[in-house]
């Protein structure tokens, strides 16, 4: 019998649709982010222009989301709702995943149900998963890479272990600190495997090299634009270097365990406390427990690491830290060793986690529907700024006053994602712009990074014929006066804090468009 009398092969589905209705409502609602302005425009160029990451732009993450999202968007349309729409889908399959491990994990469909609320009312997941950025397809793969694993250990797929390494290979694809997964499944593999421990470790390091072959292509191609991009850039972005101030690492840890409710309310204290739980009851543990909470410890180390810290980065552990709670609490209430008492631990975790819902649903105004309190909002700057609406109308600004082959200057190239024009080349990214100041001009132009002192001269390239200051550089339109004025811009639209400039000789005939 399935859960709530549902036909078994009802439920996933009943789960998933309802994830999605749900998701989808918060997604569209939901700000930009700024990092998705770059995440979707670099996806853009390569699936609708074939312009190649790191070859032809600087592109400072590992290259797989580009290759996704864009060949997502080539399919359903180049847009801020397509790639929301894809971000929506791969959290919901993750939701449905976790409901469904943790059921046949624990044969309580009350504690699956539980599990279910806790993720998809997580803060941190629905302000997070929800953009288009790297969180949901990494922690997609890693999540199916830990069920994969389990079925290795069981011994009923030897193969399942190949499939891990493929899997755990791709989230590295994604989000490059993912990789610290790598050495903790195949060291799980190999202990918990009594056969014959060394084939399961062999063939997930065949999985991972098979699911490693993007950079790898891309390391032969272009070694010293990838190796710039996706490392050393990240140890110049911050003046502190890669690894540093402690004292603002370990306020990220207070606002995630003991902070108070403001912009991000979740369940981090709670779910923290799964892992010494899970400890103390760790010979009862299932073994998707197991690696559950393995994962979650590491994942929580090495979020930790980047400067600055960022809350966001620790979204990632929210499916992995509640398959450890639900499983260290399952085990904790089969040693009850009464069914009654067991069943009365199940419904008391179910009621906690609905008014942990009702709790989070109140949030959903000021955090999506009127955003005030979203994260992300640049001093100066109002939720209409970063709605999506308003973005899209600046778009619609700079392709309605220009010819198609005009470049459009902008320090935010989130503005040129549904324009159907280009930015000016080295803007594809938001954040070189400020990072490129400290490395020589001579590396700034070999990477392809634009430096903040040529932006006059952009402004003054014949080939500019707009100029978009508005998210991200609002503040700018002072100290750009003159050169706007002397290359002859005038200001043709203004949508929010959004000022749009065009030159008279990009402006369209009747046969440019």
């Amino acid at each position: 019998m399935g859960c709530f009398l549902w036909p078994e092969a009802l439920v996933p589905f009943a789960v998933l649709c309802g994830q999605l209705a749900l998701f989808g409502f918060l997604a569209f609602h939901r700000i930009v982010d700024s990092d998705e302005g770059f995440y979707l425009y670099a996806s853009k160029l390569l699936a609708a222009e074939g312009t190649l990451i790191y070859r032809d732009f600087f592109y400072p993450q590992m290259p797989l989301l580009p290759f996704v999202y864009g060949g997502w968007m080539r399919l359903f349309g180049f847009g801020w709702y397509a790639g929301r729409a894809l971000s929506v889908l791969l959290t919901a399959l993750i939701g449905t995943g976790l409901f469904l491990r943790i059921r046949a994990s624990t044969d309580q469909s009350i504690l699956a149900l539980s599990a279910l609320l806790l993720y998809v009312f997580n803060i941190s997941v629905l302000l997070f998963f929800l953009t288009a950025k790297t969180y949901a397809l990494s922690s997609i793969f890693l999540f199916a890479a830990m069920i994969a694993a389990g079925a290795g250990v069981s011994g009923r797929r030897h193969w399942s272990a190949f499939a891990a390494g493929l899997l755990v290979g791709l989230s590295t694809q994604v989000r490059l600190f993912f990789v610290v997964a790598a050495p903790v499944i195949a060291l799980w593999l190999w202990r918990r495997h009594e056969e014959n421990p060394h084939r399961l470790p062999w063939l997930f390091g065949g999985g991972f090299i098979v699911g490693s072959i993007p950079s790898l292509l891309f390391l032969i191609a272009v070694p010293e634009q990838f190796i710039f991009d996706t490392f050393i850039y990240h140890s110049i972005r911050n003046p502190f270097g890669l690894v540093a101030q402690s004292n603002q690492k370990l306020g990220v840890v207070w606002q995630l365990l003991l902070g108070t409710t403001g912009r991000r309310p979740t369940q981090f204290t709670m779910l923290f406390a799964s892992v010494p739980l899970g400890l103390l009851l760790w010979k009862r543990l299932n073994d998707i427990t197991k690696i559950s909470i393995l994962l979650s410890v590491t994942l929580a180390i090495v979020s930790v690491l980047p400067t600055p810290t960022f809350v966001q980065y620790f979204c990632v552990l929210v499916p992995f830290l509640i398959i450890s709670l639900v499983g260290s609490l399952d085990a904790a209430f089969r040693s009850l060793r009464n069914q009654s008492y067991t069943r009365a631990a199940g419904i008391a975790l179910l009621a906690f986690s609905l008014m942990y819902a009702g709790w989070a649903a109140t949030r959903f105004g000021g955090l999506f529907i009127g955003a005030e309190m979203a994260p992300g909002l640049d001093p100066g700057t109002e939720p209409f700024d970063w709605k999506i609406a308003t973005i899209e109308r600046v778009a619609a600004v700079v392709k309605e006053n220009t010819r198609p082959d005009a470049l459009t200057v902008s320090k935010w190239p989130g503005y040129l994602l549904t324009a159907d024009r280009r930015i000016y080349p080295g803007m594809e990214n938001q954040f070189s712009l400020d990072s490129s100041m400290r490395i020589p001009e001579e590396k700034a132009n070999r990477y392809r990074m634009m430096r903040d002192d040529r932006f006059p001269d952009a402004l003054a390239d014949p080939a500019t014929g707009a100029v978009v200051i508005g998210n991200w550089s609002h503040k700018e339109t002072i100290s750009y006066a003159e050169a706007l004025d002397a290359n002859n811009y005038r200001l043709v639209g203004l949508v929010g804090n959004a000022e749009v400039f065009v030159r008279d000789s990009a402006a369209p005939t009747n046969d440019s468009e």
